[in-house]
């Protein structure tokens, strides 16, 4: 899901002049006439000047960033206030003014580009307003955004990690990078990026589900399942961990314990969609690997086996409440039904199952 984040405040900075300290340069007075005047580009020489000859006055460089900032000469605009806190650190507060506006400016112009769908002019205001203050996530959020829109999710990657590096402990921007490092198949750095989210928060649900699926994609499941059982012993009640846990032993075709994981879920939330759903899905894979299974022994042994068709039918006839119950909490999942009418065809229900079958092909047609 794409994000965009919106500063709704825009930050009110007037240009006023500059307290005086000590000596004042006939450079400066001059700047500060024009720029009374509202003549920046007047201002801006005499300030260009003022700063090669007195290197060292921080006023005439923080006035100089106000006039490229004015015009929008925005990487000129940041060496200058870097200066000028360099040579005067009084001048912090005064700079950070006039930073964040411009930052502001620029991302909120972001946004409203990402809004009409112009993506590339977009992601040219969120990489300026980076640029203005590199100290601020919703930039680098926002045009890492646009460039997963854009289809290079490989710049989107580049952006977040840069954001990472400078905000080590941003969990939920290191969750996303390692979400886009998955689909890049680099599943060892996001491996990585994920034991660094785990030192600062050791009991993160997200980050122990998404760390024990990776070891499970890196073939490594007794590592993926042992962060499981330690989270879950941590916390028994949390619903979260013992969904994913189903999940995996569902992704490892180990359906008892599943179900097992998936039923604990539906004790405490009878009314969770994913949890009915999924035990009714494993009950069905059960009867559909036993009834495979089967036919390979009926077929060797020359007759039929009532008795084990009869066990295969109890697993499918088992499938059925979980997957009504699903459909009664989200009715519009066409998957759900369709596999509902097959639970219901091999239990003998074929009118059941044809109407489930028809609600399953009406509701792909509309989406």
């Amino acid at each position: 899901m794409k994000r965009v984040y919106l500063i709704l405040t825009l930050l009110l900075l007037s240009v006023s002049l500059m307290i005086m300290i000590g000596c004042q340069s006939k450079e400066v007075t001059s700047a500060k006439v024009y720029i009374q005047q509202d003549d920046w580009d007047k201002a801006i020489e005499q300030l260009e000047t003022a700063v090669q000859l007195y290197p060292a006055d921080g006023e005439a460089h923080l006035l100089l960033g106000q006039g490229y900032g004015k015009k929008g000469l925005y990487d000129k605009m940041v060496k200058e206030l870097d200066q000028a806190v360099k040579v005067n650190p009084a001048l912090e507060k005064n700079v950070q003014q006039e930073r964040s506006f411009h930052w502001t400016t620029e991302f909120n112009n972001g946004v409203k580009s990402y809004k009409e769908n112009d993506l590339t002019l977009a992601a040219k205001h969120f990489d300026t307003a980076v640029m203005i203050d590199s100290s601020r996530g919703d930039a680098y959020k926002n045009l890492a955004s646009c460039y997963q829109a854009m289809d290079t999710l490989q710049l989107a990657v580049n952006t977040y990690q840069v954001w990472v590096k400078k905000s080590p402990k941003d969990v939920e921007a290191m969750l996303r990078l390692h979400g886009w490092l998955t689909r890049l198949e680099k599943v060892d750095e996001g491996i990585e990026l994920l034991n660094k989210a785990r030192e600062v928060e050791p009991e993160n649900v997200d980050v122990l589900s998404a760390l024990a699926i990776s070891y499970d994609m890196k073939g490594n499941t007794e590592k993926a399942f042992d962060i499981y059982n330690q989270a879950i012993a941590k916390n028994p009640d949390n619903v979260d961990l013992l969904f994913n846990l189903g999940r995996l032993y569902f992704l490892q075709g180990n359906y008892e314990k599943a179900i097992e994981n998936f039923n604990t879920v539906i004790t405490k939330n009878p009314d969770d969609f994913e949890s009915n759903l999924n035990v009714g899905n494993a009950y069905l894979s059960i009867a559909d690997k036993m009834s495979t299974d089967l036919r390979v022994k009926e077929e060797e042994k020359g007759k039929e086996m009532p008795e084990e068709r009869a066990k295969i039918k109890e697993y499918y006839r088992l499938s059925v409440p979980y997957l009504e119950k699903a459909l009664e909490i989200k009715p519009d999942n066409a998957n759900a039904w369709n596999n509902l009418g097959v639970a219901y065809i091999r239990t003998d229900n074929l009118q059941k199952g044809q109407e489930a079958f028809k609600k399953a092909e009406e509701l792909n047609k509309s989406n």
